[in-house]
């Protein structure tokens, strides 16, 4: 899986879902599984406003437990905070 070659890498992941029409708990789960063992290097989503994948991340909680985006721009800045300032999440949509 392309997921878990790029968080066994030593960089930062995006995982861009703005175009995605559909997710389930299985995607959900190897993002999750993704986002633990990316630990400090991280790994930031970025979501669309609404639609089937945005309500499968809010009706399980997934923003509490992941990095998550509404823009690409924003998941990148995120990505390249330096080791001395804290990474700031954005809830998608906003």
């Amino acid at each position: 899986m392309v997921l878990t070659t790029a968080v066994a890498s030593d960089e930062p992941v995006v995982v861009d879902l703005l175009n995605a029409t559909f997710a389930d708990s299985s995607i959900l789960g190897a993002i999750l599984r993704g986002s633990e063992r990316a630990e400090e290097r991280g790994l930031a989503v970025v979501l669309p406003a609404d639609g089937e994948v945005r309500r499968l991340f809010d009706l399980v909680g997934a923003q509490s437990m992941i990095s998550t985006f509404a823009t690409l721009h924003d998941a990148f800045d995120w990505c390249s905070f330096d080791d001395e300032s804290e990474g700031q999440e954005e809830p998608a949509g906003e």
